[in-house]
């Protein structure tokens, strides 16, 4: 299964305003301060940052976010009876590449690693804050033409598959609503406990209209879909394969990220390090689309140093 990155507009705010701050001096900043000094509490998990060395002059940036896991998993050899507890920490990676000349930044979604608000809170740890004066670190999806509005509109519904992380805190998240009784909604939580009782931590549920079949009822399906409580981390993943009145394809959306543009990294498995995604991301990257961060200028002029040490 193919990795996708997202692409944001990203920007350092003060009392709400966009500033053109250049967000490589930031990051410049951050990273070269002391490991201990980027271990930052946010919420109720621990969360550092590495970086790559730039290329040359160039002003683009490859970091990886880390964040620690609070349980540890077991390590051991196949087929053999030997299992022992990780004793070192545990970080799961989210890759990002930040363009300051477009002021983009393209982050991996990594369903285990850094989500977008955190790494957001994250990089607003370091900056200046009082009473008076709020400092922000600030990440606007590129909107994408793809999204509930294309899915609505398509007349040939394939698949939709989803993927429940039944080992995560949120198992009992479904529903936007408290009493969900539709058929779906049951089908979801029966996985659930099911899966629980054999001690699985994955499920995937996968529906296709097949060769013969009249297709997806789609006005029932979308109804359905819109009150999934998306922000779960019970769903890892819930895509929908269908034809775009948009662009004439047949096109793949997960609807956890639905409106934000997208790139999928066909080089990148499980087990791909932060850096290869970080080359993977800027080698998927097409370089005439252009960032949509004019639209939020004029920019309130600010130095780097009104802002972090």
């Amino acid at each position: 299964m193919n990795k996708q990155a997202y692409l944001y507009n990203c920007f350092v705010s003060f009392n709400g305003e966009k500033t053109d701050i250049a967000f490589d001096d930031l990051l410049d900043k951050i990273v070269t301060l002391k490991p201990e000094k980027k271990l930052k509490r946010v919420k109720q998990d621990d969360y550092t940052s590495l970086s790559m060395t730039p290329d040359g002059n160039s002003r683009i940036r490859k970091l990886g976010f880390g964040k620690y896991r609070n349980k540890k998993p077991y390590e051991t050899d196949k087929g053999t009876d030997i299992i022992e507890l990780i004793k070192r920490d545990v970080l799961e990676m989210s890759s990002a590449v930040f363009i300051p000349n477009s002021r983009l930044a393209i982050v991996e979604y990594n369903h285990y690693g850094p989500r977008m608000r955190a790494i957001s809170d994250y990089l607003t740890s370091f900056l200046y804050k009082d009473d008076n004066n709020v400092w922000e670190v600030e990440f606007v999806p590129v909107e994408s033409k793809l999204g509930w509005e294309d899915i609505s509109a398509s007349t040939d519904i394939k698949t939709l598959e989803i993927k429940l992380d039944i080992g995560g805190k949120s198992r009992h998240f479904i529903s936007r609503t408290n009493n969900p009784e539709s058929l779906f909604f049951k089908l979801i939580r029966n996985t659930v406990t099911t899966h629980n009782e054999f001690g699985a931590n994955k499920a995937t549920l996968s529906f296709s209209k097949g060769r013969k079949g009249t297709g997806f009822n789609k006005d029932n399906l979308m109804s359905l879909l819109e009150l999934l409580e998306l922000e779960s981390d019970l769903f890892e993943t819930v895509k929908i394969k269908y034809l775009s009145p948009n662009t004439g394809r047949t096109e793949t959306i997960d609807l956890k990220n639905e409106g934000v543009t997208g790139l999928y990294l066909k080089n990148v498995t499980v087990n791909s390090n932060w850096e290869f995604i970080c080359n993977e991301i800027l080698e998927e990257y097409p370089n005439n689309e252009n960032s949509t961060f004019a639209k939020y200028g004029p920019l309130l002029p600010k130095r780097i140093s009104d802002v972090i040490k």
